[in-house]
């Protein structure tokens, strides 16, 4: 996800301004991956969009499988602030009783949205 070689997806928005780096000679483009800011209850639960607790020695808990990636390019249409993890459809809860995705009602995954003003400076 982070790698040059792969999505090269960071969390640093002037970095990605820059929209590409020089890798061992080569220009990898950058990727502006927002759903850094929302790891833990910060600014606001849930900590993720999947919960799983396993009986591993090292377990996550909440894990945040569902992300939006978005170019340099548009960068200026996207405000941080739009991306929201949702926890309701509506009047529906999409969390159980335990403040976890209901899988048996929604799904085991919380949906992500987000806005991009394409008509801003039009």
């Amino acid at each position: 996800m982070v790698g040059a070689e792969g999505l090269h997806a960071i969390m640093d928005r002037d970095i990605v301004a820059k929209k590409s780096r020089i890798v061992q000679g080569e220009e990898r483009f950058f990727f502006y991956n927002p759903m850094w800011n929302h790891f833990g209850n910060f600014p606001r639960p849930p900590a993720g969009t999947y919960f799983y607790s396993g009986s591993k020695q090292i377990s996550y808990f909440w894990n945040m499988f569902d992300q939006m990636m978005i170019r340099a390019d548009l960068l200026e249409y996207f405000n941080d602030e739009s991306l929201k993890i949702l926890t309701s459809a509506g009047s529906t809860s999409l969390l159980n009783s335990s403040k976890r995705p209901d899988k048996e009602r929604a799904s085991d995954h919380l949906p992500i949205m987000f806005d991009l003003d394409l008509i801003k400076g039009v």
